[in-house]
């Protein structure tokens, strides 16, 4: 049903689902709240809702709004919560926020906003929690947000926002979760925010153009969720995470360039899962860590890592999938994934592990690292099946949560043409919540990135629509084929994030063969 259409500014009535709702008059005499949320709203938000100036608490999360956010909704005066996540909002966020100065909520995450963060918003002194995430929002953060030093929370993962971040983010002592994953910011993480002592949570990923090393000092003793990933974070990893973070349980250092041996105070810390994957580690793994299965220590050097246990992803080191009996070169080409189909003349081989680790020994491999944010989903999410909307090709797909890399051994010298298959048959449209998910993620072949930000349904013009991409690539005698998919914390619904790929095919240019994989 369309919102604006049975807003009536003059008597103050609102049909939701067939029913009126005494919104104008019931908020003017008894200041209650307003929740229309999760109640499949269409339309968009009427611009004479500014008339409610005694209006305290506006909650029109989780419908389907879509269109601009009213200038008009900067006149609600009195307001102090404003909740329009999870809509299919757009264009950008007006300045006119800026002058609610008795708010302290504000959620605009999971829409589809762009352009640059108003500085106005800075003139919102009183926030407590400013939730931005999962939206297409560029530029800066900007300096007026120096003044925001109530926050409680501060949520801007899942953009596109650029340049450092702000020195000032470590004055925000009341700070308990921090997220700045997923965006395209630069330089180091400044090390004063590491000595906010109420930090429960702190998410930050992909950092360009940077080279630093955790402080001397660490004070973030109420730390329980730490996530640095690809921050290119250098020297070893101190002591202190170990010994003075005990309510740590979640750690993630991966694809950094961390070195030295795992500190055995690390086992101090109440660590459920420990991903130090990616990274120049070495020395001997500590017992404890070989005690469990929720640490993936892929992709290091340390000196005993177990030949004998390849499928354990938790110990590889950086050399030992390259040569993971890679036969002698006879083959022109690979294709793998789900199951085992046929397509046209040429056969797929059947990838439906679920696994971390997989190897089809002297033809090709896979390895899929990093967790699922979401504690309810586990391995058995790797393989996802449809039973029809797409063609047999498709219908099955191998789904990781942050890094999938598949090896293709055996190959000749040569130029290969590799074609990768897509259909994002996760998230539907025909499905609210579905629906507003966004998948993207970066694509790598022989260590050159091929795709930035690959949104398939952008790419294909919707849901369960095929998708394809091809590429050319190098192979000689010293390493096999390797295809990366990695997610960059990018994107929405982030339980369900990370790269999504249906087939990989490669094809020797001169010979006119291929290698399938389905």
């Amino acid at each position: 049903m369309l919102f604006s259409s049975y807003f009536d500014s003059f008597r103050g009535l609102l049909v939701v689902l067939g029913k009126i709702y005494h919104v104008l008059s019931s908020c003017i005499t008894s200041k209650k709240l307003t929740d229309l949320s999760n109640n499949q709203l269409h339309g968009t938000i009427p611009e004479s809702l500014g008339k409610l100036t005694r209006l305290k608490t506006l909650l029109l999360g989780f419908n389907r709004l879509s269109g601009q956010i009213p200038p008009t909704l900067g006149n609600l005066e009195a307001l102090e919560t404003l909740d329009l996540q999870a809509n299919f909002l757009n264009d950008s966020i007006p300045p006119s926020l800026g002058k609610l100065m008795n708010l302290t909520t504000l959620f605009l995450s999971y829409n589809m906003l762009s352009g640059r963060i108003p500085k106005e918003l800075g003139n919102l002194l009183n926030l407590n929690i400013l939730s931005l995430h999962s939206n297409s929002l560029t530029g800066t953060l900007p300096d007026s947000f120096v003044n925001l030093k109530s926050l409680h929370r501060f949520a801007v993962s899942g953009n596109k926002l650029s340049g450092e971040i702000p020195a000032f983010i470590a004055n925000f002592t009341n700070l308990s979760h921090l997220y700045l994953m997923g965006n395209d910011f630069e330089g180091e993480l400044p090390p004063r925010i590491f000595n906010l002592s109420g930090l429960d949570e702190l998410t930050v990923s992909d950092l360009k153009n940077t080279s630093f090393r955790f402080p001397e000092i660490g004070n973030l003793t109420s730390i329980n969720y730490l996530v640095l990933r690809n921050c290119s974070l250098t020297g070893g990893i101190p002591d202190y995470i170990g010994n003075n973070w005990k309510s740590l349980y979640y750690l993630d250092l991966s694809f950094n360039d961390l070195s030295g041996s795992i500190p055995q105070s690390l086992q101090k810390a109440s660590l459920d899962r420990l991903s130090l994957t990616n990274n120049k580690l070495n020395g001997s793994i500590p017992p404890w860590i070989l005690k469990t299965d929720k640490a993936d220590l892929s992709y290091n050097n340390f000196a005993d890592f177990i030949k004998d246990d390849i499928t354990d992803p938790a110990h590889h080191d950086s050399t030992e999938v390259k040569t993971l009996d890679p036969g002698k070169p006879n083959m022109d080409s690979i294709l793998a994934l789900s199951k085992k189909c046929t397509s046209q003349r040429n056969p797929y081989d059947e990838d439906i592990s679920t696994e971390s680790f997989f190897s089809v020994p002297g033809t090709w491999a896979y390895s899929c690292s990093g967790d699922f944010i979401s504690t309810n989903r586990n391995s058995s999410e790797f393989v996802k099946n449809m039973t029809s909307g797409v063609s047999v090709l498709y219908r099955t797909a191998r789904f990781c949560p942050v890094s999938l890399k598949y090896y293709g051994f055996c190959l000749r010298k040569g130029s290969y043409t590799v074609e990768l298959h897509f259909a994002e048959t996760i998230y539907n449209r025909d499905e609210y919540y579905s629906s507003l998910g966004t998948r993207i993620f970066d694509v790598y072949i022989q260590g050159e990135r091929k795709l930035k930000d690959l949104n398939i349904i952008e790419m294909a013009k919707g849901p369960n629509v095929e998708w394809k991409a091809n590429f050319t690539a190098i192979v000689d005698d010293d390493n096999p084929l390797e295809i990366h998919f990695f997610w960059a914390g990018k994107g929405s619904l982030r339980s369900l994030n990370g790269p999504l790929v249906s087939a990989i095919s490669t094809s020797l240019l001169i010979m006119g063969s291929f290698l399938l994989l389905k």
